[in-house]
């Protein structure tokens, strides 16, 4: 390809960035150990950030330099393999539509001996 980034989703809007994060904070409150500290933090963030429009407006501008700064370091190796090497599965919402969230628990069932059913009108990439 190309622009090996020309299929990348843009995870970040910096019109709806804190909303979003304030309301997936709120659809996962159990988080990992590991991931607490930083979840207290982004909480702290999005208070602050309702609590006056000085840091509002401060706080506003952050998520799309942050984002380019990321893209330049880490999340560039989520993109490693090419898509000849690797397909990335996204599900935002259930069999019944609804969004999944950290308060659920969730089964996939497949047929016995079977993979799940994945159409593949172009792809180029033998099972083997």
């Amino acid at each position: 390809m190309a622009d090996p980034y020309a299929f990348r989703p843009e995870w970040v809007n910096p019109k709806a960035f804190w909303d979003d994060l304030e309301k997936m904070l709120a659809a996962n409150p159990t988080v990992d150990s590991a991931d607490a500290g930083i979840a207290d933090q982004a909480r702290a963030l999005i208070a602050l950030r309702k609590s006056d429009a000085n840091y509002k407006s401060l706080l506003d501008n952050v998520p799309l330099p942050a984002d380019a700064s990321c893209m330049q370091a880490v999340v560039v190796y989520i993109m490693v393999n090419d898509h000849r090497e690797a397909i990335y599965f996204i599900r935002g919402t259930d069999a019944k539509g609804a969004p999944l969230g950290g308060r659920n628990t969730y089964t996939m069932t497949f047929a016995k001996d079977g993979l799940p059913p994945v159409p593949r009108p172009n792809c180029d990439v033998s099972m083997r």
